[in-house]
């Protein structure tokens, strides 16, 4: 391995590491409002290097979905919701 490849993989461990953290802190609340779902999708935008690889790819596009009209309605924030709760348990086993 060349030392370029080493801190990728590095990099993108670290990326990885702080898209957890996010999602767990998001998550966390009873609910999550417009300026939560916002701060995930301007995260995710920010990492072209993780735009094209699950999951980020499907949250983003689902994430823009949402909050395309500058609103997050509670069904939407329910399911976001739902979607990081099942998305931390599957990437935690």
């Amino acid at each position: 391995m060349n030392k370029d490849n080493i801190n990728s993989q590095y990099v993108s461990q670290l990326q990885i590491d702080e898209f957890f953290g996010v999602c767990r802190g998001i998550s966390s609340n009873d609910s999550i409002c417009k300026e939560e779902a916002v701060l995930l999708f301007d995260w995710l935008s920010e990492f072209d290097s993780l735009s094209s690889k699950w999951p980020y790819s499907l949250l983003h596009s689902r994430l823009e979905k949402m909050i395309r009209n500058g609103e997050l309605s509670n069904v939407d924030g329910m399911e976001l919701k739902k979607i990081l709760h099942d998305l931390l348990n599957v990437l935690k086993n």
